[in-house]
Protein backbone atom coordinates (compact mmCIF):
# COMPACT_ATOMS: atom_id res chain seq x y z
CA UNK A 1 0.00 0.00 0.00
CA UNK A 2 2.87 2.28 0.91
CA UNK A 3 4.59 1.61 -2.40
CA UNK A 4 1.30 2.04 -4.25
CA UNK A 5 0.70 5.40 -2.55
CA UNK A 6 4.27 6.45 -3.34
CA UNK A 7 3.91 5.54 -7.01
CA UNK A 8 0.53 7.27 -7.20
CA UNK A 9 1.88 10.43 -5.54
CA UNK A 10 4.91 10.33 -7.86
CA UNK A 11 2.68 10.08 -10.92
CA UNK A 12 0.47 12.91 -9.62
CA UNK A 13 3.50 15.09 -8.96
CA UNK A 14 4.92 14.36 -12.40
CA UNK A 15 1.57 15.13 -14.00
CA UNK A 16 1.36 18.43 -12.09
CA UNK A 17 4.93 19.27 -13.08
CA UNK A 18 4.19 18.48 -16.75
CA UNK A 19 1.04 20.60 -16.57
CA UNK A 20 2.99 23.48 -15.05
CA UNK A 21 5.69 23.25 -17.73
CA UNK A 22 3.02 23.09 -20.41
CA UNK A 23 1.35 26.19 -18.95
CA UNK A 24 4.68 28.08 -18.96
CA UNK A 25 5.40 27.02 -22.55
CA UNK A 26 1.90 28.03 -23.57
CA UNK A 27 2.28 31.44 -21.94
CA UNK A 28 5.65 32.08 -23.62
CA UNK A 29 4.25 30.89 -26.94
CA UNK A 30 1.28 33.26 -26.58
CA UNK A 31 3.63 36.15 -25.79
CA UNK A 32 5.83 35.36 -28.78
CA UNK A 33 2.74 35.07 -30.98
CA UNK A 34 1.46 38.43 -29.76
CA UNK A 35 4.85 40.03 -30.33
CA UNK A 36 5.09 38.53 -33.83
CA UNK A 37 1.56 39.70 -34.64
CA UNK A 38 2.40 43.20 -33.43
CA UNK A 39 5.56 43.22 -35.56
CA UNK A 40 3.64 42.03 -38.64
CA UNK A 41 0.95 44.65 -38.04
CA UNK A 42 3.56 47.40 -37.68
CA UNK A 43 5.35 46.28 -40.84
CA UNK A 44 2.02 46.11 -42.69
CA UNK A 45 1.20 49.68 -41.65
CA UNK A 46 4.68 50.82 -42.68
CA UNK A 47 4.37 49.10 -46.05
CA UNK A 48 0.92 50.62 -46.51
CA UNK A 49 2.22 54.11 -45.79
CA UNK A 50 5.18 53.58 -48.12
CA UNK A 51 2.89 52.24 -50.84
CA UNK A 52 0.61 55.28 -50.44
CA UNK A 53 3.51 57.72 -50.68
CA UNK A 54 4.94 55.77 -53.63
CA UNK A 55 1.58 55.94 -55.40
CA UNK A 56 1.29 59.67 -54.73
CA UNK A 57 4.85 60.20 -56.00
CA UNK A 58 4.11 58.23 -59.16
CA UNK A 59 0.95 60.24 -59.76
CA UNK A 60 2.89 63.49 -59.35
CA UNK A 61 5.55 62.22 -61.79
CA UNK A 62 2.90 61.12 -64.32
CA UNK A 63 1.12 64.47 -64.00
CA UNK A 64 4.42 66.29 -64.47
CA UNK A 65 5.32 64.21 -67.53
CA UNK A 66 1.82 64.65 -68.96
CA UNK A 67 1.78 68.40 -68.38
CA UNK A 68 5.39 69.31 -69.10
CA UNK A 69 6.27 66.82 -71.81
CA UNK A 70 3.49 64.87 -73.47
CA UNK A 71 0.96 67.70 -73.73
CA UNK A 72 3.56 70.10 -75.10
CA UNK A 73 4.79 67.50 -77.60
CA UNK A 74 1.21 66.85 -78.78
CA UNK A 75 0.67 70.62 -79.11
CA UNK A 76 3.91 71.00 -81.05
CA UNK A 77 2.94 68.12 -83.33
CA UNK A 78 -0.46 69.70 -84.06
CA UNK A 79 1.18 73.04 -84.86
CA UNK A 80 3.73 71.39 -87.16
CA UNK A 81 0.98 69.47 -89.00
CA UNK A 82 -1.11 72.63 -89.42
CA UNK A 83 1.97 74.53 -90.59
CA UNK A 84 2.68 71.82 -93.16
CA UNK A 85 -0.94 72.11 -94.30
CA UNK A 86 -0.30 75.76 -95.15
CA UNK A 87 -1.89 77.40 -92.13
CA UNK A 88 -0.18 80.32 -90.40
CA UNK A 89 0.37 78.80 -86.98
CA UNK A 90 3.01 79.76 -84.46
CA UNK A 91 5.33 76.89 -83.50
CA UNK A 92 6.35 78.40 -80.17
CA UNK A 93 5.71 76.39 -77.00
CA UNK A 94 6.28 77.47 -73.43
CA UNK A 95 9.19 76.37 -71.30
CA UNK A 96 12.96 76.47 -71.35
CA UNK A 97 13.95 72.89 -72.11
CA UNK A 98 14.78 70.70 -75.07
CA UNK A 99 11.21 70.83 -76.39
CA UNK A 100 11.50 74.62 -76.69
CA UNK A 101 14.76 74.18 -78.60
CA UNK A 102 13.09 71.65 -80.91
CA UNK A 103 10.18 74.06 -81.48
CA UNK A 104 12.59 76.87 -82.36
CA UNK A 105 14.40 74.56 -84.78
CA UNK A 106 11.07 73.65 -86.40
CA UNK A 107 10.21 77.35 -86.65
CA UNK A 108 13.50 78.18 -88.37
CA UNK A 109 13.11 75.15 -90.63
CA UNK A 110 9.56 76.18 -91.56
CA UNK A 111 10.69 79.76 -92.29
CA UNK A 112 13.48 78.43 -94.49
CA UNK A 113 11.12 76.15 -96.42
CA UNK A 114 8.56 78.93 -96.88
CA UNK A 115 11.23 81.34 -98.08
CA UNK A 116 12.60 78.73 -100.49
CA UNK A 117 9.07 78.01 -101.75
CA UNK A 118 8.51 81.72 -102.41
CA UNK A 119 11.86 82.01 -104.16
CA UNK A 120 11.18 78.88 -106.19
CA UNK A 121 7.71 80.11 -107.14
CA UNK A 122 9.12 83.51 -108.03
CA UNK A 123 11.88 81.99 -110.13
CA UNK A 124 9.40 79.68 -111.86
CA UNK A 125 7.30 82.71 -112.86
CA UNK A 126 10.20 84.99 -113.85
CA UNK A 127 12.27 85.00 -117.02
CA UNK A 128 15.89 84.52 -116.04
CA UNK A 129 17.33 86.79 -118.72
CA UNK A 130 15.02 89.80 -118.73
CA UNK A 131 13.78 89.53 -115.12
CA UNK A 132 10.17 90.01 -116.19
CA UNK A 133 7.30 87.47 -115.99
CA UNK A 134 7.66 84.46 -118.24
CA UNK A 135 5.13 82.49 -120.33
CA UNK A 136 3.81 80.62 -117.30
CA UNK A 137 3.23 83.83 -115.35
CA UNK A 138 1.55 85.33 -118.40
CA UNK A 139 -0.89 82.41 -118.61
CA UNK A 140 -1.82 82.85 -114.94
CA UNK A 141 -2.21 86.62 -115.25
CA UNK A 142 -4.21 86.22 -118.46
CA UNK A 143 -6.71 83.86 -116.81
CA UNK A 144 -7.10 86.26 -113.89
CA UNK A 145 -7.63 89.21 -116.25
CA UNK A 146 -10.18 87.30 -118.30
CA UNK A 147 -12.22 86.45 -115.20
CA UNK A 148 -12.09 90.06 -114.03
CA UNK A 149 -13.06 91.37 -117.49
CA UNK A 150 -15.96 88.95 -117.70
CA UNK A 151 -17.16 89.96 -114.24
CA UNK A 152 -16.83 93.72 -114.87
CA UNK A 153 -17.97 93.52 -118.51
CA UNK A 154 -15.03 95.43 -119.92
CA UNK A 155 -12.56 94.57 -122.70
CA UNK A 156 -8.89 93.74 -122.33
CA UNK A 157 -6.08 94.43 -124.78
CA UNK A 158 -3.34 91.98 -125.69
CA UNK A 159 -0.27 93.23 -127.54
CA UNK A 160 1.98 90.64 -129.18
CA UNK A 161 5.42 92.08 -130.04
CA UNK A 162 8.13 90.38 -132.07
CA UNK A 163 11.55 92.05 -132.49
CA UNK A 164 12.28 92.34 -136.21
CA UNK A 165 15.57 91.07 -137.61
CA UNK A 166 16.68 89.91 -134.17
CA UNK A 167 18.35 86.77 -135.51
CA UNK A 168 20.47 88.86 -137.89
CA UNK A 169 21.36 91.23 -135.01
CA UNK A 170 22.20 88.31 -132.76
CA UNK A 171 24.37 86.62 -135.39
CA UNK A 172 26.19 89.83 -136.26
CA UNK A 173 26.86 91.25 -132.77
CA UNK A 174 26.90 87.99 -130.83
CA UNK A 175 24.67 86.40 -128.20
CA UNK A 176 25.88 88.64 -125.39
CA UNK A 177 24.79 91.74 -127.30
CA UNK A 178 21.55 89.98 -128.22
CA UNK A 179 20.84 89.24 -124.55
CA UNK A 180 21.57 92.85 -123.63
CA UNK A 181 19.21 93.99 -126.39
CA UNK A 182 16.37 91.83 -125.00
CA UNK A 183 17.05 93.13 -121.49
CA UNK A 184 16.80 96.75 -122.67
CA UNK A 185 13.56 96.03 -124.53
CA UNK A 186 12.09 94.41 -121.39
CA UNK A 187 13.16 97.42 -119.29
CA UNK A 188 11.49 99.84 -121.73
CA UNK A 189 8.29 97.79 -121.76
CA UNK A 190 8.20 97.76 -117.94
CA UNK A 191 8.53 101.55 -117.79
CA UNK A 192 5.37 102.09 -119.87
CA UNK A 193 3.17 100.04 -117.52
CA UNK A 194 0.62 102.46 -116.02
CA UNK A 195 -1.96 100.44 -114.11
CA UNK A 196 -1.50 97.70 -111.50
CA UNK A 197 -3.19 95.12 -113.70
CA UNK A 198 -0.92 95.88 -116.67
CA UNK A 199 1.44 92.99 -117.35
CA UNK A 200 4.44 92.57 -119.61
CA UNK A 201 5.99 89.15 -120.14
CA UNK A 202 8.51 87.44 -122.35
CA UNK A 203 6.53 85.02 -124.46
CA UNK A 204 9.60 83.25 -125.81
CA UNK A 205 12.75 84.12 -127.71
CA UNK A 206 12.39 87.72 -128.93
CA UNK A 207 8.61 87.73 -128.51
CA UNK A 208 6.93 89.83 -125.78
Amino acid sequence: RGRADFVRNLVIDYARLAEFESFKYKSSLLKETEAFSATVEQQTKTLGVMAFFTFCTMMVIVFFIQRRLIRRLVLLNKKVVSRLAGEKSDLKVGGKDEITVIAKSFEEFAHTIERQKKELLQSSLTDGLTNIPNRRALDKAFKKLLLSAHRQQWPITVLMMDVDNFKTYNDFYGHVAGDECLQRIAFVLKTVMRRPEDCVARYGGEEF
